[in-house]
């Protein structure tokens, strides 16, 4: 009868290592889902052991949590009536998006904060070089 040979525990932990071992690239396109919290554990842990030995990452990561904790201190302001309307109006092209004149900007202003919103998301994650 064969004895089977279980492997040592520093080449479990090498492998490990090696199976959840993360790039710069997707470890900066992780780490505004780590600073919210919503990695799986396997991917919260690989995100931490590459920002303990990368100090690029470890900045990136810095940041990205003083980014999350500025736009988290800002109040949501409550939308206008008819709000939900004319933003999905106005991104299908359909005729209620031509209301009265003052919706124009607002639905408009309410976009373009939406985009500067998500280009700063994407320039802090990596994903706008």
């Amino acid at each position: 009868m064969q004895q089977r040979m279980e492997p040592s525990e520093s080449a479990r932990c090498v492998w490990v290592f090696e199976v959840n071992a993360m790039t710069c690239r997707e470890i900066r396109e992780n780490l505004a889902l780590y600073t919210v919290d919503s990695l799986s554990d396997d991917e919260r842990q690989a995100v931490e052991v590459h920002v303990e030995t990368c100090e690029a990452c470890a900045r990136a990561l810095a940041l990205e949590q003083r980014v999350t904790e500025a736009l988290q201190d800002q109040p949501v302001p409550t939308p206008s009536a008819g709000f939900e309307q004319r933003v999905l109006a106005a991104a299908t092209g359909t005729s209620a998006a031509r209301g009265s004149r003052w919706t124009t900007p607002v639905v408009g202003g309410a976009v373009a904060a939406a985009c500067g919103w998500c280009a700063v998301r994407c320039a802090v994650s990596g994903w706008i070089r």
